[in-house]
């Protein structure tokens, strides 16, 4: 029988096929690779790497698994992935050629691997809505864990949360004194991830056909996300969530003084946040 007989259809996840299962298997597998890379200090240490490998593993087998039982498999592949070939060929060859040291070019190298058999996986095998939301579920556990800590950080210390969940005690640059990391080993590396997710939940909490329900919540999550910013002090993050919220708007409405009215709100919004931090806290002005 072939695998790609479909017998009846769920309503988010899906025809209950052997394609769709292995998507979701994938989807599970890219999930948990979320988790475990940022909430171990963005996987920049070589012991993550190296948890990480039988999850990258797994994702690029079943990913064959999807290609070898797809009967058009050439024409299922995205094309989108080989745009960023040029980059990922640069990136290798600089690391190669300029890192001043052996050993952390190697490892570049194996972040720029995994970050492109992430990226390759997910746009191949994450399909459906309902594929693309697990993810983002999956991303804002860390998210969560991180605006945490970073809270912690801001008002109480900035190192005695970053270690949690690790084995060994994370000694901080001096030159982020001041500044939350929450799981990361950098304040800009947190301020990224931030950034990434940011978008996802101001667009979930300005469309008015989703329930009011989860408005409310995305609403919320926004809310720590820019206020997680805030406390990690990465000023080129500013300009980026007052582009971002002006901009989303656009895509989130249909009447032109909506869209107008929605992203001079957001963008009042933000500037208060962050010109709020300015003016009363010391700490976010030095």
């Amino acid at each position: 029988m072939s695998p790609t007989v479909e017998y009846k259809s769920h309503s988010f996840f899906g025809p209950i096929s052997w394609l769709n299962f292995i998507d979701w298997l994938i989807t599970l597998c890219l999930g948990a690779i979320l988790i475990l890379c940022t909430m171990r200090l963005g996987g920049v240490r070589p012991d993550t790497q190296a948890d990480l490998l039988p999850l990258l593993s797994v994702a690029l087998g079943l990913h064959g698994l999807w290609v070898a039982t797809h009967g058009k498999s050439v024409c299922a592949l995205s094309p989108a992935p080989f745009l960023f070939v040029p980059f990922a060929a640069w990136a290798c060859l600089s690391v190669m050629i300029n890192s001043p040291v052996a050993w952390r070019g190697s490892q570049q190298l194996v972040l720029i691997a995994a970050g492109f058999i992430f990226f390759w996986v997910a746009l191949n095998n994450l399909r459906t809505v309902a594929h693309l939301v697990t993810l983002i579920f999956c991303a804002l556990v860390p998210l969560t864990q991180s605006s945490f800590k970073s809270f912690y950080q801001y008002f109480q210390s900035k190192s005695s949360l970053a270690s949690a969940g690790v084995d060994y005690v994370l000694q901080l640059h001096p030159g982020y004194a001041g500044r939350s990391t929450g799981s990361f080993a950098d304040p800009d590396s947190f301020a990224a991830y931030t950034l990434i997710l940011l978008p996802c939940f101001i667009i979930a909490a300005a469309v008015p056909r989703l329930p009011i329900v989860l408005r409310v919540f995305s609403f919320y999550v926004a809310v720590i996300a820019v206020f997680g910013l805030c406390f990690s002090q990465a000023i080129w993050a500013v300009p980026t969530v007052a582009i971002l919220v002006a901009i989303i708007p656009f895509f989130c409405f249909k009447d032109l003084s909506q869209r107008f009215y929605g992203a001079g709100g957001m963008l009042f919004g933000v500037l208060s946040v962050f010109g709020g931090m300015y003016l009363t806290s010391p700490k976010f002005k030095d």
